[in-house]
C-alpha cells in the first residue's frame, strides 16, 4: 500500500470532518480565520505520528510500535507542564524512567529502525498534545485547513514518486475501514473531551496502551508473549505516574472541584 497515499487520504477526511464540524457552528467559510504556522502546528502533530508509525508497523512488532509509540502520553504531560511554567519533580523522573524500563524490554532483542520511527512518532504526537494547551490560534479551523492542504500535498506526492497504484477491491475495502477507524476513534475522543468528566477522561485515557495491545493481539492474530505483558505494564505505569489526576493531587484536584460546586 503506498505510504504518502495513505496517509494523504487520511488526512483529507479528518480535515474534512473538521472542516464540516466547523462550517456548521459557525458562519460559512468566512468564519475561518487561522495563521499559516497554526495550520502547519495543526497538520504536524497528526500527519508526522502517522509518517513516522505506520511504516514502523511494517519494519518490527506491531505490539513494540504500539508501547513505543505510547511515548506521547507521558511527553505531553511533561511538555504541558514546562509550557506553562512548571517544574518537573520527583515523581516525573520516577515516571520518565519506568517508560524508559519498558522501552528497554522492547529493544532487548535488539533495535531497530521501526523502533525509532515509533518512538519519534509518539514524541512528535507528544510535542503536540502538550503545545495544544497553551498555542494560541490552533484549534479545529486549522486542523482542517493544515490537514486537507497537508493531505492534498502528500495524495500529490504519492503520485509522483510511488506509481503505479496497484489496488485491487480489497485493499480499496481496507482504506476504508482504516480511515473510518481513524477518523471515528477521533470523533469519540471528542465527544468524551466535551460530555465526560475531565478527571475520568484523562485517566481513561492512560490505559490507550492496554487497550492498543489488546485490539492488535484480538483483532491482528498477534501473540502475547511475557516481553509485551511487561512493557505494555510499564508503559502504562508511566503514564498514570506522571499524570496528575490519579494519585494525590487528582483528590486535591477533585476536593477543589467539588468545593467550589457548594460554594
Amino acid at each position: 500500500m503506498p505510504l504518502l497515499l495513505l496517509v494523504g487520504i487520511i488526512a483529507v477526511v479528518w480535515g474534512g470532518l473538521a472542516a464540516a464540524e466547523e462550517l456548521i457552528k459557525g458562519e460559512g467559510i468566512r468564519s475561518f480565520k487561522v495563521s499559516g504556522g497554526a495550520c502547519l502546528f495543526e497538520a504536524f502533530g497528526a500527519t508526522g505520528f502517522r509518517l513516522m508509525v505506520f511504516p514502523a508497523l511494517l519494519m518490527v512488532d506491531a505490539i513494540d510500535v504500539a508501547n513505543l509509540s505510547s511515548v506521547w502520553l507521558g511527553s505531553a504531560i511533561v511538555v504541558g507542564l514546562v509550557a506553562m511554567g512548571g517544574k518537573l519533580s520527583a515523581r516525573h523522573v520516577a515516571g520518565i524512567l519506568c517508560f524508559g524500563a519498558g522501552a528497554l524490554v522492547v529493544v532487548l532483542d535488539g533495535l531497530a529502525v521501526g523502533h525509532v520511527l515509533a518512538l519519534c512518532g509518539g514524541l512528535i504526537w507528544g510535542w503536540h498534545v502538550g503545545r495544544s494547551s497553551v498555542r494560541s490560534g490552533a484549534g479545529r479551523q486549522a486542523d482542517a485547513i493544515g490537514s486537507l492542504v497537508t493531505g492534498g500535498v502528500l495524495i500529490y506526492l504519492s503520485w509522483l514518486i510511488e506509481p503505479p497504484w496497484r489496488m485491487g477491491a480489497g485493499d480499496v475495502q481496507w482504506i476504508f475501514w482504516l480511515v473510518l477507524t481513524e477518523n471515528v476513534g477521533y470523533v469519540l475522543w471528542r465527544y468524551g473531551a466535551r460530555h465526560g468528566g475531565r478527571r475520568t477522561e484523562k485517566v481513561s485515557v492512560l490505559f490507550m496502551p492496554v487497550v492498543g495491545v489488546l485490539w492488535i493481539w484480538v483483532l491482528g492474530g498477534v501473540s502475547l508473549n511475557a516481553g509485551h505483558v511487561v512493557a505494555t505494564a510499564a508503559v502504562t505505569m508511566a503514564g498514570l505516574i506522571l499524570s496528575p489526576h490519579v494519585f494525590k493531587e487528582g483528590r486535591k484536584a477533585r476536593h477543589g472541584e467539588e468545593a467550589g460546586r457548594l460554594s
